[in-house]
This record gives structure tokens, C-alpha cells and sequence, in this order.
């Protein structure tokens, strides 16, 4: 989180600036569970896709490429 709030600001990275479109955000995630509790009927209720939205939301809003979360 802190290197969102220090990275995607505008005048940079997007609201007059553009130092990120065009690059590809990629994302590594480990949790710690079995990956069958992240399912929409799993005891989380939360697919990773989910869960990882906000970043591809971020990558949209700058002009990033989202690539597939690993």
C-alpha cells in the first residue's frame, strides 16, 4: 500500500502524467491457505480475483497492462 500512495499520484502517473502507461503490473501472491478456500463457495467467499480487483483497477486507471496474478 505504501508503494501505491507513493507511486500512483497524479501529475505522474496519471491526472497530466504518464510515467507508468504502457507497463505491465504484475502481481505474486502467496497466502498461507489452500488454494480451495478462495472460491466463491470456500470459506473465504473471495476468489483471488477478487481480492487482487483493487490492483487491476489501479493498473486501468494509469494505463497499465494487468497481467494475470501468479
Amino acid at each position: 500500500k505504501e508503494w501505491e500512495d507513493r507511486v500512483i499520484t497524479a501529475g505522474w502517473a496519471y491526472g497530466g502524467g504518464h510515467a507508468l502507461r504502457g507497463k505491465e503490473l504484475k502481481l505474486v501472491v502467496t497466502t498461507g491457505s489452500d488454494a480451495i478456500k478462495y472460491q466463491k463457495d470456500g470459506e473465504y467467499g473471495r476468489t483471488m480475483d477478487d481480492l487482487l480487483s483493487p490492483f487491476e483497477v489501479v493498473a486501468y486507471k494509469v494505463g497499465m497492462e494487468y497481467a494475470k496474478p501468479f
